[in-house]
């Protein structure tokens, strides 16, 4: 699903299911679009010291992926781990470092429409 304008969810959705389900819908997604952009909603980062750091991906996360590492080799498995749960947490796919810096500028999230963003699970279950 792509972020689209108010106008254009609201054409999309008004013919489908029930009016309380769609009110309830039209209304998460009103508030999805008024959110203030944060790093974390375009690329995985964590909290350290009162400000969001961007994680890299481990050189080890296709393995980690595919089971080939395993709890023993501790280090390795925690740094995959909080990788995959912070880009598990992001709201837009595919976004690099570089994009997200523009995109940072841009005040709330209803003012990045042109940016032709993809939606992420997590960010398709805050709408439903």
């Amino acid at each position: 699903m792509k972020l689209i304008s108010m106008t254009d969810f609201l054409d999309q959705n008004l013919n489908t299911g029930c009016l309380a389900s769609q009110l309830t819908v039209i209304h998460n997604y009103k508030n999805f679009l008024k959110q203030k952009r944060e790093l974390w909603m375009f690329v995985p980062c964590k909290f350290v010291d009162g400000a969001w750091v961007v994680l890299e991906c481990p050189n080890y996360f296709n393995e980690w992926l595919r089971g080939s590492i395993s709890t023993a080799e501790f280090e390795i498995y925690e740094l995959c781990k909080e990788y995959q749960e912070a880009k598990e947490r992001c709201l837009f796919e595919g976004i690099n470092k570089t994009q997200a810096s523009i995109i940072m500028d841009c005040g709330t999230i209803e003012n990045i429409i042109h940016f032709d963003l993809t939606l992420t699970k997590t960010a398709i279950k805050q709408l439903l």
